[in-house]
C-alpha cells in the first residue's frame, strides 16, 4: 500500500505508542507521535494530520480534553479513540465531538489498520466501532 496520509498517534505509554507508530508506518502512512495530550495538540496544530488516534486516559491532558481542544481549534479530521475501558458518559462526550470509532486495548494490527482505512474513507471495510461499558 502506498499512502501519504498523515497520522498523529497520541499516547503516554511508549509500549503502545511505538508499536502503533511502526504498524502505521509499515502500512505506508506518515506518522507523527506525541506522548501526551498537550504535545498532541501542538503536533496537530503544526503538522495538520489527516487523522488522529488517541488514548483516552492520559495525564495531564486526557484524550477527551485533547479532542475538545482540537475541535475548538476547528480541527475536523477523524479521530479514533482507544482505551481499556471508556465509561458510557465519556463515550457520549466523545460522540458529541464527532468521534465515531472506539477501539479496545489491546488493539490488534488488523483492527487498527481497518479503523484507519474506514475513517479515511480509503476502502470498504467492516465496522470497527466497539462500545464498552
Amino acid at each position: 500500500m502506498e499512502s501519504y496520509e498523515k497520522i498523529l498517534v497520541v499516547d503516554d505509554e511508549p509500549t503502545m505508542l511505538v508499536p502503533m507508530q511502526f504498524i502505521l508506518a509499515d502500512a505506508g502512512y506518515h506518522v507523527f507521535t506525541a506522548s501526551d495530550g498537550g504535545e498532541g495538540l501542538a503536533v496537530a496544530r503544526k503538522e495538520l494530520p489527516d487523522i488522529i488516534i488517541t488514548d483516552n486516559k492520559m495525564s495531564p491532558i486526557d484524550g477527551l480534553e485533547l479532542v475538545k481542544d482540537l475541535r475548538r481549534d476547528g480541527v475536523t479530521v477523524p479521530i479514533i479513540v482507544y482505551s481499556a475501558i471508556i465509561h458510557p458518559n465519556v463515550e457520549a462526550q466523545y460522540k458529541l465531538q464527532g468521534v465515531k470509532t472506539f477501539l479496545n486495548k489491546p488493539v490488534s494490527m488488523k483492527e487498527l489498520l481497518d479503523a484507519v482505512v474506514q475513517e479515511l474513507g480509503l476502502g470498504e471495510q467492516g465496522s470497527t466501532e466497539t462500545t464498552e461499558t
